[in-house]
């Protein structure tokens, strides 16, 4: 099949023979017509495109061509549905670092699924061009919407830019930036819906080296600079594309390209409202913050930037948007101007011309229809003259001509059915002998495959059996995991998958687990029995789970549900063989698995040392080898019984002629798929790398040998560290509960002396005390007990100062002190002992304290330690006689607080003497 190379796009495509037409489903021969030219259907005169293979896709329709590639309209055969398919150039394609890109931001744009960008079904290479399949979206571009109504409604503008940012949002959230947000880039479905394309292609556009990429009209300062950029500059770019789409001219322009890049350095862009009158002040300032030069002068999150504008389209009423039912139709030699995105639409330069040289009898060139048409009208005037001058001659003629036609058409058929009989047998013998040689060549492949087995299986046991000396022999059951079964092995050799119903998908357990345990319990329940249901059920339930997630959960979990259903539509898509070989190396092995244990045991392989791993993947490998094997074997079978169908063809006839034919081709592509798949292929360097591994395994196990040799001596000494660690630990925890007691024994003891203290018995109380403090054995307690002891030494002091300070006292209230003595007090003449003082009446103690101690006039002569110890022994009074009475509580506390602030060098004294007011 021959290469033909469209001028337009330069892209290599397979030509077609015949193609329908889209309107009335007449078959039309175009066999020789270049690719995309426009043709007319002679039946229904529908103008329409000629279509041309390329690889599992029909292009049908070329949208747009620009310096990298084109855009085609085609119709996906394998899953039998329209998408928009971007081919790159082959000159691409031969660049590796072009296409590893390619790749890697095509496989990052698949992973997002929202219904604002436009998803991506598939990526590949065809004829060494790098392709990429995605939806089709049919509905108009926001450039072609602006180019036909001018300048837009605010409200439907703000109504398209949140979408468009709900979808940004999510893409942010798994880290991805468009880079070339613009008009152009912006489409609608059939029901008006902003959806965002060429995700993940615009890093690719940019081409070797540091070159900045991206719109003029719409390009962030900070890409401009060459510095790091993020989701603020496609915050920037939408800004820009909003602001041209209400005002009907861009944020920012000049003379070229690089004027209006330099222009939004030189100041911000001229307010809306001064170009447009009627622009709500919400859109103007939303867009005015969205192109702030800097980025974090911008909305710092998608979900600001929404809050506003959805506060405004709720303030604003209801958007109306009229759906579109208009497809793009392209004909004949018209120049196209604009560029064209990804998924189809045509956008904004370039031009496609259909160029119709060879035309087959039965197919009308457009250009040449009415020129047709004309002719045979002239012809058919022409003839009614001439018919009556020729028809007598007719008649002689066609006698004498009939006698000879028929002698010679009866010798050219002989000599046609001798020359036709003659090649169906040479088509015959050379047919049997391709079956016999490819019969042979499978034979080979089983052979080699057989050969593999023993070297390879032998390889993992030596290495167990080496882990074994250095872990024990319970380690073994985690090493070896199970064989799949014969029953396995036979349901793929029937091209089925393995270990679950025939109508399945196998899908990974592990994969199944992992998503289990991060989606909401009710989402997980959702996938229970997913691994047998059909293909249609288990695509539509992922989908349904994929709809039902949280919010705050769709980006993460989305991805994971993504690559679930990648893996079921690429096994949906392959043939047989390549299910085969799918088997042999994923799943299979862990469906044929027993049910899985209990999570101690996933814990105690998850425990275990690397090594058990690695000694388990050389299991699973041998088993794929064996496995192949025994497929190979199997499948040899089926191809010999195949083969014997050639022999109930004995006639030598076309239907037999093209039945063996047919046989000897499907074999031969089934033998040489076999010989190309990766199961087969693999084999030779997966016994290399089991070699290799093993002599691994034997240099890791004498290491952990010695490792383990360590650390046995390093676990002694930790333990005996520990034990002398737990000694030391409850001899001070025995000691310090010693210390609380002792302590305890002091607070209970100083507790009972209040009474004796209101009773002037300082003597008894020392006594007391000072014996307690000598039968006390921890340093602590003993120094707990002299803080008691200056205590009442200062009660004592207080009581002593009052004695001498009190005479000649007179009260507020109209009493006065005539003498004291350390006894009593005397009154207008009248004895009252001290004893009933501090018992009775708080309210003269009271007034004795605030006079005579906290009053600077009658302390003046004291020095500022003395008035300070004054202050201090007033409060240790008021709080050990009267702390039932919150009143002198607080009094105590305002005077030893007092005191510490008076005289800091004495402050922590105080504090120990009063802790309660410090802490």
């Amino acid at each position: 099949m021959m290469d033909d190379v469209h001028n337009d796009s330069n892209i290599l495509t397979d030509p077609v023979a015949s193609a329908a037409c889209p309107k009335c489903g007449a078959m039309l021969g175009v066999k020789g017509l270049p690719p995309f030219s426009v043709v007319q259907c002679p039946t229904c005169q529908f103008e329409f495109q000629v279509p041309a293979r390329f690889g599992t896709f029909m292009l049908l329709q070329l949208l747009g061509a620009g310096g990298m590639g084109g855009v085609y309209r085609a119709r996906d055969e394998g899953l039998n549905r329209e998408v928009a398919i971007k081919v790159m150039l082959k000159s691409l394609g031969d660049d590796p670092q072009f296409v590893e890109t390619f790749q890697r931001e095509a496989q990052a744009a698949a992973r997002l699924n929202h219904r604002h960008i436009a998803q991506i079904y598939s990526f590949g290479q065809e004829k060494g061009q790098p392709y990429i399949a995605m939806e089709l979206v049919s509905g108009g571009s926001l450039d072609k919407m602006m180019a036909e109504q001018g300048p837009l409604d605010p409200t439907v503008v703000i109504h398209v830019g949140a979408q468009i940012a709900e979808g940004l949002s999510m893409a942010a959230d798994a880290g991805m930036v468009h880079g070339d947000v613009k008009p152009e880039n912006i489409l609608f479905d059939t029901d008006k819906n902003a959806k965002l394309v060429d995700f993940g292609l615009s890093a690719m556009q940019s081409g070797p080296g540091n070159e900045v990429w991206g719109t003029p009209y719409y390009i962030a300062p900070e890409k401009v600079r060459r510095q790091k950029s993020d989701y603020r500059s496609d915050i920037y770019s939408l800004g820009g594309t909003l602001y041209h789409a209400i005002t009907g001219v861009p944020p920012f322009e000049g003379v070229d390209a690089t004027a209006v890049v330099k222009a939004r350095f030189e100041g911000p862009p001229k307010p809306m409202s001064e170009i447009r009158d009627g622009i709500p002040k919400e859109v103007e300032a939303i867009i005015a913050r969205m192109l702030e030069v800097e980025p974090q002068t911008r909305f710092p999150t998608y979900g600001s930037l929404l809050g506003d504008m959805k506060r405004y389209l709720s303030k604003a009423g209801p958007v109306k948007m009229e759906k579109s039912s208009k497809r793009i139709v392209l004909k004949g030699k018209r120049g196209v101007t604009g560029k064209v995105s990804a998924t189809g639409m045509l956008a904004a330069t370039g031009s496609m011309t259909g160029n119709v040289d060879e035309v087959p009898a039965d197919m009308t060139p457009v250009e040449a229809i009415e020129e047709v048409q004309e002719t045979e009208e002239e012809a058919g005037k022409r003839g009614c003259r001439m018919m009556g001058l020729i028809i007598g001659g007719v008649v002689a003629l066609v006698v004498v001509l009939g006698l000879i036609v028929f002698g010679v058409m009866k010798h050219s058929e002989r000599k046609k059915a001798n020359a036709e009989q003659a090649q169906l047998v040479a088509t015959q013998d050379k047919a049997r002998t391709s079956i016999a040689t490819a019969v042979a060549n499978a034979k080979v492949l089983v052979e080699r495959m057989q050969g593999f087995v023993p070297e390879a299986m032998g390889y993992p046991k030596e290495a167990a059996d080496e882990v074994v000396k250095a872990l024990g022999e319970e380690a073994r059951a985690l090493m070896v995991p199970p064989e799949p079964d014969d029953s396995a092995i036979a349901v793929a050799a029937d091209g089925g998958q393995a270990a679950v119903p025939a109508d399945a998908i196998p899908l990974d357990p592990a994969q199944l687990a992992e998503l289990t345990k991060l989606l909401p319990p009710e989402a997980a329940k959702m996938l229970e029995g997913l691994d047998k249901l059909p293909p249609d059920q288990v695509m539509a339930k992922l989908d349904e789970i994929t709809k039902a997630l949280p919010a705050d959960q769709m980006a993460s979990l989305t991805n994971k549900l993504a690559t679930l259903m990648e893996t079921m539509a690429e096994g949906m898509a392959k043939g047989i063989a390549e299910g085969m070989a799918a088997m042999l190396t994923n799943a299979p092995v862990q469906a044929a698995q027993p049910p899985a244990q209990p999570a101690a045991a996933e814990t105690a392989q998850d425990d275990a040392h690397p090594v058990i791993a690695i000694v388990r993947g050389m299991y699973l490998d041998a088993y794929s080898i064996k496995s192949a094997a025994a497929l190979a074997e199997r499948k040899l079978q089926e191809i010999e019984q195949k083969a014997k169908e050639a022999e109930q063809f004995t006639q030598v006839t076309k239907q037999d002629t093209e039945a063996i034919a047919n046989l000897n081709n499907e074999l031969v592509r089934y033998i040489n798929s076999l010989g190309n798949e990766s199961a087969f292929t693999e084999a030779p360097r997966k016994v290399s790398q089991l070699r290799r591994t093993l002599e691994s395994v034997k240099t890791e196990v004498a290491s952990l040998i010695e490792i383990k040799r360590r650390e046995a001596i390093e676990a002694e000494k930790q333990k005996q560290a520990e034990e002398e660690a737990e000694k030391k630990r409850q001899e001070k925890e025995a000691y310090e509960k010693k210390v609380a007691e002792e302590r305890a024994r002091v607070v209970e003891a100083e507790e009972a002396s209040v009474e004796e203290l209101r009773q002037l018995k300082f003597r008894e109380v020392f006594r007391a005390l000072r014996e307690l403090k000598e039968n006390l054995e921890t340093p602590e307690a003993q120094d707990t007990a002299s803080v008691a002891i200056d205590r009442v030494t200062r009660i004592k002091d207080f009581h002593e100062y009052l004695v001498s300070a009190v005479p000649g006292f007179k009260s507020a209230r109209g009493w006065s002190v005539d003498s004291a003595d350390a006894r009593s007090l005397t009154v207008g003449g009248r004895k009252i002992p001290w004893v009933d003082v501090y018992k009775e009446r708080l309210d003269i103690v009271g007034e004795l304290i605030n006079e005579l101690a906290a009053n600077p006039e009658n302390t003046k002569k004291l020095s500022l330690r003395e008035r300070t110890r004054v202050m201090t022994n007033a409060a240790l009074c008021m709080n050990f006689f009267y702390k039932e009475f919150p009143s002198a509580k607080e009094r105590a506390k305002t005077l030893a607080t007092e005191a510490a602030r008076l005289f800091d060098i004495d402050a922590d004294i105080i504090k120990g003497l009063l802790p309660e007011f410090f802490e």
